[in-house]
């Protein structure tokens, strides 16, 4: 996606524990949700551990993610097909 000219924002993946070292604001999210269950945008550090705990309620890995101010949400399904990604209608 960044080669595309994407924003993409720099993660990482923690576990119970782990101690994230990205500043806020940040958006921390189970890694094995959907429909943003458990999903929190932190603004500042005093949020952080509450923000984690909701994320760990529906998952063992976590996703700390930097906000990055776009605008509108946009999601595309895709998938590989012979090496190649195809976007689902």
């Amino acid at each position: 996606m960044a080669a595309a000219g994407v924003k993409v924002p720099f993660g990482e993946l923690l576990r119970q524990g782990d101690i994230p070292t990205i500043k806020p604001p940040v958006v921390i999210k189970p890694a094995s949700s959907d429909n943003s269950c458990g999903v929190t945008l932190v603004k500042n550090v005093a949020d952080y551990d509450a923000a984690l705990k909701t994320a760990f309620e529906h998952s063992d890995q976590v996703l700390v993610e930097e906000y990055i101010e776009l605008g509108r949400e946009v999601r595309c399904g895709i998938l590989v097909k012979e090496g190649e990604l195809v976007g689902l209608p």
